[in-house]
Protein backbone atom coordinates (compact mmCIF):
# COMPACT_ATOMS: atom_id res chain seq x y z
CA UNK A 1 0.00 0.00 0.00
CA UNK A 2 1.23 3.49 -0.93
CA UNK A 3 1.73 6.05 1.80
CA UNK A 4 -0.75 8.96 1.98
CA UNK A 5 0.24 11.85 -0.28
CA UNK A 6 -1.51 15.19 0.23
CA UNK A 7 -0.08 16.45 -3.07
CA UNK A 8 -1.80 13.69 -5.00
CA UNK A 9 -5.20 14.36 -3.42
CA UNK A 10 -4.96 18.13 -3.90
CA UNK A 11 -3.96 17.79 -7.54
CA UNK A 12 -7.32 16.33 -8.62
CA UNK A 13 -9.50 19.23 -7.35
CA UNK A 14 -7.03 21.75 -8.78
CA UNK A 15 -7.17 20.09 -12.20
CA UNK A 16 -10.99 19.96 -12.03
CA UNK A 17 -11.07 23.67 -11.17
CA UNK A 18 -8.78 24.51 -14.10
CA UNK A 19 -10.93 22.45 -16.47
CA UNK A 20 -14.11 24.11 -15.20
CA UNK A 21 -12.58 27.60 -15.63
CA UNK A 22 -11.46 26.77 -19.17
CA UNK A 23 -14.96 25.65 -20.10
CA UNK A 24 -16.89 28.53 -18.53
CA UNK A 25 -14.63 31.52 -19.17
CA UNK A 26 -15.69 33.81 -21.98
CA UNK A 27 -13.27 34.23 -24.83
CA UNK A 28 -12.30 37.75 -25.87
CA UNK A 29 -14.04 37.42 -29.25
CA UNK A 30 -16.97 39.68 -30.02
CA UNK A 31 -19.27 36.86 -31.04
CA UNK A 32 -19.80 33.17 -30.60
CA UNK A 33 -20.99 30.49 -33.01
CA UNK A 34 -24.41 29.04 -32.28
CA UNK A 35 -25.96 26.24 -34.27
CA UNK A 36 -29.39 27.17 -35.59
CA UNK A 37 -30.11 23.88 -37.32
CA UNK A 38 -29.28 24.98 -40.86
CA UNK A 39 -26.08 26.94 -40.34
CA UNK A 40 -23.89 28.20 -37.56
CA UNK A 41 -24.72 31.80 -36.74
CA UNK A 42 -22.42 34.27 -35.02
CA UNK A 43 -24.15 35.95 -32.12
CA UNK A 44 -22.69 39.19 -30.82
CA UNK A 45 -21.97 39.20 -27.11
CA UNK A 46 -23.86 41.79 -25.15
CA UNK A 47 -23.69 39.86 -21.87
CA UNK A 48 -21.44 37.10 -20.54
CA UNK A 49 -24.40 34.68 -20.36
CA UNK A 50 -24.69 32.92 -23.75
CA UNK A 51 -28.35 32.06 -23.07
CA UNK A 52 -29.23 35.75 -22.75
CA UNK A 53 -27.34 36.56 -25.95
CA UNK A 54 -29.24 33.80 -27.74
CA UNK A 55 -32.55 35.16 -26.38
CA UNK A 56 -31.64 38.56 -27.78
CA UNK A 57 -30.81 36.97 -31.12
CA UNK A 58 -34.18 35.15 -31.11
CA UNK A 59 -35.98 38.43 -30.37
CA UNK A 60 -34.26 39.95 -33.39
CA UNK A 61 -35.34 36.90 -35.43
CA UNK A 62 -38.94 37.59 -34.40
CA UNK A 63 -38.50 41.15 -35.61
CA UNK A 64 -36.96 40.01 -38.92
CA UNK A 65 -39.90 37.64 -39.39
CA UNK A 66 -42.31 40.59 -38.90
CA UNK A 67 -43.55 39.09 -35.62
CA UNK A 68 -43.29 42.50 -34.00
CA UNK A 69 -45.51 41.76 -31.00
CA UNK A 70 -43.46 38.69 -30.07
CA UNK A 71 -40.22 40.61 -30.58
CA UNK A 72 -41.46 43.44 -28.36
CA UNK A 73 -42.50 40.98 -25.65
CA UNK A 74 -39.06 39.35 -25.77
CA UNK A 75 -37.23 42.68 -25.58
CA UNK A 76 -39.46 43.98 -22.78
CA UNK A 77 -39.00 40.77 -20.76
CA UNK A 78 -35.23 41.13 -21.06
CA UNK A 79 -35.40 44.77 -19.97
CA UNK A 80 -37.64 43.88 -17.00
CA UNK A 81 -35.00 41.38 -15.90
CA UNK A 82 -32.35 44.11 -15.92
CA UNK A 83 -30.82 43.42 -19.34
CA UNK A 84 -30.94 46.95 -20.69
CA UNK A 85 -28.14 47.00 -23.24
CA UNK A 86 -28.66 49.77 -25.78
CA UNK A 87 -29.35 47.20 -28.53
CA UNK A 88 -32.18 45.63 -26.49
CA UNK A 89 -33.70 49.07 -25.88
CA UNK A 90 -33.37 49.80 -29.60
CA UNK A 91 -35.05 46.45 -30.38
CA UNK A 92 -37.98 47.39 -28.14
CA UNK A 93 -38.24 50.70 -29.98
CA UNK A 94 -38.15 49.30 -33.49
CA UNK A 95 -40.64 46.58 -32.50
CA UNK A 96 -42.95 49.24 -31.06
CA UNK A 97 -42.82 51.03 -34.41
CA UNK A 98 -43.64 47.72 -36.07
CA UNK A 99 -46.87 47.38 -34.08
CA UNK A 100 -47.76 51.01 -34.78
CA UNK A 101 -47.00 52.62 -31.41
CA UNK A 102 -44.70 55.57 -32.18
CA UNK A 103 -45.04 57.14 -28.71
CA UNK A 104 -43.79 53.99 -27.02
CA UNK A 105 -41.10 53.60 -29.70
CA UNK A 106 -39.81 57.14 -29.10
CA UNK A 107 -39.51 56.35 -25.39
CA UNK A 108 -37.46 53.21 -26.03
CA UNK A 109 -35.24 55.01 -28.55
CA UNK A 110 -34.66 57.80 -26.02
CA UNK A 111 -33.56 55.25 -23.41
CA UNK A 112 -31.28 53.67 -26.01
CA UNK A 113 -29.72 57.05 -26.76
CA UNK A 114 -29.15 57.66 -23.04
CA UNK A 115 -26.99 54.51 -23.04
CA UNK A 116 -25.35 55.25 -26.40
CA UNK A 117 -25.70 58.83 -27.72
CA UNK A 118 -23.88 57.83 -30.94
CA UNK A 119 -26.55 55.28 -31.91
CA UNK A 120 -27.41 56.71 -35.33
CA UNK A 121 -30.05 54.03 -36.00
CA UNK A 122 -31.96 55.03 -32.84
CA UNK A 123 -31.80 58.68 -33.93
CA UNK A 124 -33.08 57.82 -37.40
CA UNK A 125 -35.98 55.69 -36.17
CA UNK A 126 -36.86 58.06 -33.32
CA UNK A 127 -37.17 60.75 -35.99
CA UNK A 128 -39.55 58.40 -37.81
CA UNK A 129 -41.58 57.97 -34.60
CA UNK A 130 -41.70 61.75 -34.10
CA UNK A 131 -42.88 62.27 -37.68
CA UNK A 132 -45.65 59.71 -37.12
CA UNK A 133 -46.68 61.79 -34.08
CA UNK A 134 -46.57 64.98 -36.21
CA UNK A 135 -43.67 66.38 -34.19
CA UNK A 136 -41.54 67.55 -37.10
CA UNK A 137 -39.38 69.81 -34.95
CA UNK A 138 -37.99 66.94 -32.86
CA UNK A 139 -37.73 64.75 -35.97
CA UNK A 140 -35.63 67.44 -37.66
CA UNK A 141 -33.32 67.68 -34.64
CA UNK A 142 -32.70 63.90 -34.65
CA UNK A 143 -32.11 63.78 -38.40
CA UNK A 144 -29.66 66.69 -38.22
CA UNK A 145 -27.80 65.01 -35.34
CA UNK A 146 -27.08 62.01 -37.58
CA UNK A 147 -24.65 64.27 -39.47
CA UNK A 148 -22.49 64.95 -36.38
CA UNK A 149 -19.08 63.35 -36.00
CA UNK A 150 -20.05 61.59 -32.76
CA UNK A 151 -21.83 58.66 -34.40
CA UNK A 152 -20.56 55.27 -33.25
CA UNK A 153 -19.05 52.99 -35.91
CA UNK A 154 -19.21 50.04 -35.91
CA UNK A 155 -22.46 49.93 -34.01
CA UNK A 156 -23.77 46.75 -32.41
CA UNK A 157 -27.27 46.58 -33.86
CA UNK A 158 -29.33 43.40 -34.19
CA UNK A 159 -31.39 45.04 -36.92
CA UNK A 160 -28.60 44.17 -39.35
CA UNK A 161 -27.78 40.66 -40.56
CA UNK A 162 -24.18 40.78 -39.34
CA UNK A 163 -25.36 42.37 -36.05
CA UNK A 164 -23.20 45.41 -36.69
CA UNK A 165 -23.91 48.65 -38.54
CA UNK A 166 -20.85 50.09 -40.23
CA UNK A 167 -19.80 53.24 -42.04
CA UNK A 168 -21.72 52.21 -45.15
CA UNK A 169 -24.90 51.89 -43.07
CA UNK A 170 -24.27 55.33 -41.56
CA UNK A 171 -23.77 56.80 -45.03
CA UNK A 172 -27.08 55.24 -46.14
CA UNK A 173 -28.89 56.70 -43.11
CA UNK A 174 -27.33 60.09 -43.73
CA UNK A 175 -28.52 60.00 -47.34
CA UNK A 176 -32.06 59.10 -46.28
CA UNK A 177 -31.99 61.73 -43.52
CA UNK A 178 -30.94 64.35 -46.07
CA UNK A 179 -33.89 63.44 -48.30
CA UNK A 180 -36.36 63.55 -45.41
CA UNK A 181 -35.00 66.90 -44.20
CA UNK A 182 -35.85 68.39 -47.61
CA UNK A 183 -39.51 67.59 -46.96
CA UNK A 184 -39.73 68.86 -43.36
Amino acid sequence: MRPFSAKRYLLIPVLMLIAFAAITCESPRKSTAVSTGKTDRRIAKRYSDPAINETIWMAWNHYAGKRYEQALLDFERLIAKGYDHYDILFGAGISSLGIGNPRKAAGWFSRCLEKNPGHFEALYFRADAYMRMNDDSRARTDLETIFSDSMQIPLLCGLHAGEFADGKTLDTRRGKAKEILKTL
